[in-house]
């Protein structure tokens, strides 16, 4: 999104309070590669957002703090679906032709394209990040898709951001969700498009919580955030209520709970009208999903 001083957004999920928007500020004017626009979040994960600018508001029905961006502050809403026609009816330069490479190999139907090449404000080294909508085309392309060159800058890249060793960045790799084609880096990020109604329940921390457990992944591992199933849990640390679900703000962990294996989970648990859920990415509790 677009607002009314020009600063662009990046939106969060697809369940809003009235009026607002779950949204996380990206880009400011001023001089920088990106036409215009400086980056004001230089790093992803929740604890770089917390030292964002943007001001955060207390949301009592999850009892934590969120990035919004009032509706009447909107100046325009770029939509991902339209953004990728403009994109291939006129492709331009290396990010154009990696763009045109993913989607002949994917198939058009049920993509979009988001970051800066949306926004219009992509350079020379920017990446091509595509979106896949709906769950049924996110398993396909999970299934089908080989992927191109791996990106193993990546693996470095995310073990400084989120504090873990090599070994534990590598495990979250998936050259089908992230790599490189003829040297431009791409992306492959997953969208739920059901509609979901905010606050369907209201949620109170209870605790920090370490647990080993057991999940059964599906396409809601891919969305964000990422919502889990659990088939068993043993806590190791923290509360002793055993939550039946995982809920992950960090998308970074998406690719270990789409797969069926147990886990290592630490974050805060939460007691939601009685359905305890394991949230990883709260701003005092940042959590973590390691192999076993």
């Amino acid at each position: 999104m677009v607002s009314k001083d020009d600063s662009i957004y990046v939106v969060i999920g697809n369940a809003h309070p009235m009026g607002y928007a779950l949204a996380y500020l990206k880009y400011v004017r001023g001089r920088g590669p990106w036409r215009g626009y400086k980056r004001t979040l230089r790093k992803y994960g929740v604890r770089n957002l917390l030292s964002s600018p943007q001001r955060m508001e207390f949301e009592p029905c999850y009892d934590v703090s969120f990035p919004f961006l009032p509706v009447s502050q909107v100046k325009r809403h770029l939509l991902p679906e339209e953004g990728l026609e403009e994109l291939l009816r006129k492709p331009a330069g290396p990010q154009g032709e990696a763009l045109m490479t993913l989607v002949s190999t994917l198939g058009a139907m049920g993509l979009g394209v988001t970051g800066s090449m949306l926004s219009g404000t992509f350079h020379s080294r920017s990446d091509v990040d595509l979106l896949v909508y709906g769950c049924r085309r996110s398993m396909e392309v999970m299934e089908d898709f080989k992927g191109f060159q791996e990106d193993l800058s990546w693996v470095e890249k995310a073990s400084r951001t989120y504090g873990l060793s090599i070994e534990e960045a590598r495990s979250l790799y998936d050259v089908r969700r992230r790599g490189r084609i003829g040297g431009v880096g791409y992306s492959v990020n997953f969208v739920d498009d059901r509609p979901k109604r905010y606050c369907f329940k209201v949620c109170r921390r209870v605790g920090e919580q370490e647990i080993w457990a057991t999940l059964r992944g599906n396409c809601e591992a891919l969305f964000y955030p990422a919502e889990v199933n659990m088939e068993q849990a043993e806590v190791v640390r923290g509360p002793s209520l055993i939550p039946t679900k995982v809920i992950s703000y960090e998308s970074v962990y998406s690719p270990l709970l789409f797969i069926e294996e147990k886990l290592r989970i630490r974050g805060m648990l939460m007691d939601c009208e009685g359905e305890l859920q394991l949230l990883v990415g709260d701003r005092e509790v940042p959590g973590y999903v390691k192999k076993m």
